[in-house]
């Protein structure tokens, strides 16, 4: 086992020569590794991308060799629900160093052919693709999840259903935050209920998919949903995610370093919105409502300075009036802010993640340890440069202090 720590990977990040290192591992049907396949791989000009939102997160595509068949795109070689673990990383001395990036399947592989070669083009996603319809998941029939349920536990039985070939959906355990735990939430007669349990009876269509319960269920908790590095569901709370100046700082970029090799700013003005109202469901003749607008005058885009821009959304999920207006504060957030994001392009850093922070000093563009929240990532898999796009941490901030407390009428 290797003696180097994540220290010795910091360090070398700060060095004019990287070598980077890649390793793929095939995967048994229930997560564990099968075998290691990174001597067979073709080449590594390929890209993981990761993306801050609910659902599928991570994806990457690479090639591996096939001169003698062992790869072939055949039910006892590269097959339909094949998983494989990613991990990259840097060589330090003559060591690698690894950090992994998650559990995928294989999803549309090519088989490419030419006088030279022989080799299999990879094509991956997180295990999302095996909930949403792409690889797998959808319904043959209405499933419904009676009133008072547990969501923990029916997202647990959720993942345990049989595929109809004796493996499940998902073995490993999911991780719903203890956050939810003691939360609750009041409805309109003023009982205050758990929001951990269901409010109603769901009911989901047959030709929805199982991507769209565990979407019901994280709409319930007001949350975020997602697979994470070791390829785990994550259920979050969206009212914890609007705290982001008190999250991981991942990397300090400095003006006397070299990591940064460009930057530059996009503005989406027509994606902006600094009003949100967020109309849940009417129940007993009371609808639930929230509403969040952006009125920090330390904003550009607060309602003094630009207007009002408003954006309805209506989701019966959310049934209470605070439930709304946690939905409404987070959408405010993405719809005001995520709409002028910074676009780096930096060495590749293994160890980088979406919705965590890295700060930035320069002084010619008067930036002092300024926090960025990460929106998204591309990596390269082999020598390249990596792009990341972020978000100033005082900008959500500003946004979040001033989000209105009080629900609205809606007409």
């Amino acid at each position: 086992m290797s003696s180097l720590t994540f220290y010795d990977y910091l360090e070398a990040l700060k060095k004019p020569v990287l070598v980077p290192c890649l390793k793929l591992e095939w995967l048994n049907p229930d997560d564990t590794i099968s075998h290691e396949i990174t001597s067979d791989l073709y080449n590594t000009n390929g890209t993981l991308n990761i993306t801050n939102q609910n659902g599928c997160r991570r994806t990457f595509n690479l090639q591996i060799h096939n001169n003698d068949g062992r790869y072939d795109i055949d039910v006892n070689k590269i097959w339909f629900g094949q998983k494989v673990k990613l991990y990259l990383g840097l060589y330090i001395g003559d060591t690698p160093y690894f950090i992994q990036q998650g559990v995928f399947y294989i999803t549309n592989p090519t088989d490419i052919m030419n006088t030279a070669e022989k080799c299999i083009q990879l094509n991956c996603t997180d295990k999302w693709g095996f909930l949403d319809g792409s690889l797998f998941g959808t319904l043959d029939g209405i499933y419904k999840i009676p009133v008072g349920s547990n969501i923990f536990d029916a997202t647990k039985k959720l993942l345990m259903t049989d595929r109809g070939n004796g493996l499940p959906l998902d073995s490993t355990i999911p991780n719903i935050s203890t956050f939810f735990n003691n939360k609750k939430t009041t409805l309109s007669d003023g009982t205050k209920v758990s929001i951990l349990n269901t409010p109603f009876t769901a009911t989901i269509e047959k030709g929805q998919t199982y991507a769209d319960v565990l979407l019901q269920f994280n709409t319930m908790l007001a949350g975020c949903i997602y697979y994470d590095t070791v390829g785990r569901l994550n259920i979050e709370p969206n009212e914890d995610d609007l705290l982001d100046k008190n999250k991981e700082i991942m990397y300090n970029f400095d003006q006397n370093n070299c990591e940064i090799l460009g930057k530059s700013r996009e503005y989406q003005f027509t994606n902006i919105y600094n009003d949100i109202l967020c109309v849940g469901a009417t129940i007993n003749g009371y609808m639930a409502k929230g509403r969040a607008t952006n009125t920090n005058v330390q904003s550009d885009l607060c309602v003094q300075r630009i207007g009002k821009k408003t954006k309805v959304f209506e989701d019966t999920n959310y049934y209470t009036d605070e439930l709304c207006q946690d939905w409404a504060n987070y959408l405010l957030k993405r719809n005001t802010i995520l709409q002028s994001s910074l676009n780096i392009s930096t060495i590749p850093m293994y160890h980088l993640d979406v919705n965590k922070l890295i700060t930035i000093t320069n002084e010619k563009n008067h930036l002092k340890q300024e926090k960025f929240l990460i929106n998204s990532l591309s990596i390269p898999l082999g020598i390249g440069q990596m792009s990341m796009s972020v978000i100033s941490v005082d900008e959500l901030d500003a946004v979040y202090k001033n989000k209105s407390k009080e629900g609205v009428g809606v007409g």
